[in-house]
């Protein structure tokens, strides 16, 4: 295989990914306030490193899976289209967020403005729960979970736009301008089609549902500053959630889950949608190349970062300028903390086969899983002040 078929493998992969989960909603973040970066070439996983992730949920799970899984998440990435570590952490900065915050003005006259910044959050911000679970040592520790409610939430967002996803990809396996192509297209597009406006008519109806919890719980009866009140139940949930590493014992590090947990077994792919690519050799028509994969999204879930308090007006950090952190932009944004991951986009057993003359040939072949995708978040413009 030549670099320029090595290229147009990679244009491929790609293509069909961002085509598939571009209009995708994650963790009620869409449109514009995506930034897609590829993988390539792909990450693969050691798969034992994360399965069977502790949870409070599942108390006999591994803690090691847990930390592994969190480190694998934690990495701030760079805007560039290849995903690239910055350097930064999304916990470290958090924290340092949480410990050197500042209100602009400890009065009441900046509550209405403050509120301002957060008049989506019923939408946006996840409620969550205080819960006492056990780890597989016995030890009993402190910490929050999202209610139920809004993971059900999540699980039908995930089957509609793992609906989505599959059905765009496997549209782009077709030439609708070639007959016979077009033939075989109409004959499984109808079940394609009525599967994704039932995954989408189900996520619009529970959406619908949603209360608005969070935002009561930010504006509440009381006359406190609300800036001061979010950074403060921010910082008390921070605080009280952090475990113990495995891998370095004398620090600490809170637990970012996975969703679906079971994203790293492989029997877990025999549910995934299946990708095969065609790529003619444009030299001869004779030869060419498929490309095949499983893929699935698999949703990042971290309760102690609380993001409603930093999307609020009326706070700065002391000594630097409005913006530091991110000035909200997907381009030229020389912020610590640009973009925040929230989904991955995995893949199983990624293999490029030859067809045609080519048949029999394998080009490329990767066992176990592979990240073909990082999908995150831009982060609004802040500090604000």
């Amino acid at each position: 295989m030549n670099l320029e078929e090595y290229r147009e493998i990679q244009e491929a992969i790609w293509k069909s990914i961002f085509a598939g989960y571009k209009d995708a909603s994650f963790s009620g973040v869409r449109g514009n306030a995506l930034y897609f970066s590829q993988s390539w070439p792909v990450q693969t996983l050691k798969e034992s490193d994360y399965q069977n992730q502790w949870e409070p949920s599942n108390p006999t799970g591994s803690m090691l899976a847990s930390e592994n899984i969190s480190r694998l998440v934690d990495p701030i990435p760079m805007l560039k289209e290849n995903y690239t570590p910055s350097g930064n952490e999304a916990e470290r900065v958090y924290q340092l967020i949480l410990e050197t915050n500042q209100p602009v003005e400890d009065t009441l006259s900046i509550q209405s403005a403050a509120l301002a910044g957060s008049n989506n959050m019923e939408k946006e911000i996840p409620a969550w729960k205080w819960v006492d679970p056990v780890t597989p040592q016995g030890k009993k520790i402190r910490t929050v979970v999202f209610e139920q409610y809004y993971m059900e939430r999540l699980e039908l967002e995930q089957k509609c736009a793992n609906t989505e996803a599959n059905f765009n990809a496997n549209r782009l396996q077709y030439d609708l301008s070639d007959p016979e192509e077009k033939k075989e297209w109409e004959q499984i597009s109808g079940k394609l089609e009525n599967e994704l406006n039932i995954a989408r008519e189900n996520s619009r109806m529970y959406e619908m549902k949603t209360p608005g919890e969070m935002r009561m719980k930010v504006m509440g009866a009381d006359r406190v500053n609300p800036v001061i009140r979010a950074f403060n139940e921010a910082k008390d949930i921070f605080d009280k959630t952090a475990v113990a590493s495995i891998i370095q014992p004398a620090l600490s590090y809170h637990v970012s889950y996975i969703s679906p947990a079971n994203f790293a077994d492989p029997n877990s792919a025999q549910f995934w949608p299946d990708v095969k690519i065609k790529l003619p050799d444009t030299r001869n028509p004779k030869r060419g190349m498929r490309v095949l994969f499983k893929f699935c999204r698999v949703d990042i879930l971290r309760p102690w970062f609380i993001l409603y308090p930093l999307e609020m007006n009326g706070w700065k950090i002391q000594g630097e300028p409005p913006g530091w952190l991110s000035n909200g932009q997907p381009q030229n944004n020389p912020g610590i903390f640009p973009l925040l991951p929230l989904a991955m986009i995995v893949a199983r057993d990624l293999c490029v086969k030859g067809m045609g003359e080519n048949a029999g040939l394998t080009f490329y072949e990767a066992k176990g899983i592979q990240i073909l995708a990082w999908i995150n978040r831009v982060i609004p413009f802040m500090p604000p002040s």
